[in-house]
């Protein structure tokens, strides 16, 4: 299956364009944010060494790279919609049955292509906090590495939504104006109303439960006390898991029902 999906995806110009701009906005945002930081310091207090720059360094880098990472999973989310959505309008799909395939099959393909862009995405941002620590005078390390491990949680959400809208909506421009519209407004407004009625619904919402697996770096707990209600982070973990199986069950129950 993966190597039919691959097939399809070496001549798709958007993959390439995609998968390219992910870890160079990554690498060119951090690294610029890094340098300026850097010049900042040494003029202001005569610092000569990078060495005290400690959110760049391990193993703070770890919790720096990954949440500022977190503001870039719309990418990976657009070539996962424009990939299942690309298969039904071009009826490719069919083809897929035709040539002998089963359902079970073309959706578990794009279950595997969802996966291996959230693999990628890992790769670059640990790859990026190696090379920003090491350039900051630090020893590569795995304390504070398991915000690693939040980032592929939060990558999984992010991605099978995405997936699943793809099924659901099987419109490429739709699907992503729908996913952009619910990842900036349209979740906190939802949430937010049906709060009234049941206090602190909004802190479960699906994209709010990823994102709170990744605070602010510099979250203290005096800032953690003026969001009252908050779930701990198990909770945050479950809900994140049945959320993933939510997504998974929503895209077969639609692609096994439909029409071809």
């Amino acid at each position: 299956m993966l190597r039919i999906e691959w097939l399809k995806l070496k001549r798709y110009k958007p993959f390439w364009v995609l998968m390219t701009l992910y870890p160079l906005c990554l690498f060119g945002l951090l690294f610029l944010v890094a340098g300026s930081i850097d010049g900042l310091m040494a003029k202001t207090q005569k610092i000569q060494s990078v060495e005290n720059l400690t959110a760049f360094r391990f193993p703070e880098v770890w919790t720096t790279v990954t949440w500022t990472a977190s503001w870039f999973h719309f990418l990976p989310c657009v070539l996962i919609l424009f990939t299942v959505c690309g298969e039904f309008e071009n009826r490719t799909h069919r083809q897929n049955l035709l040539d002998g395939w089963s359902r079970l099959q073309f959706f578990l393909s794009k279950v595997l292509v969802t996966l291996g862009v959230t693999a990628s995405s890992v790769f670059w941002v640990a790859l990026l906090a190696v090379l920003l620590g090491a350039t900051h005078n630090s020893t590569p390390g795995l304390d504070g590495s398991q915000t690693l491990l939040f980032f592929l949680e939060q990558c999984l959400v992010y991605n099978f939504f995405a997936l699943s809208l793809g099924f659901l909506l099987r419109r490429g421009i739709l699907s992503l104006a729908v996913f952009l519209v619910y990842s900036v407004s349209f979740e906190f407004i939802l949430f937010g109303f049906f709060s009234f009625w049941v206090p602190h619904l909004d802190f479960y919402a699906p994209l709010r439960v990823a994102n709170q697996l990744l605070p602010f770096p510099l979250w203290s707990e005096a800032a953690k006390k003026l969001t009252p209600g908050a779930p701990s982070i198990e909770v945050l973990h479950a809900f994140a898991v049945g959320y993933l199986l939510l997504f998974v069950g929503l895209s077969w129950w639609r692609y096994r029902r439909s029409d071809l």
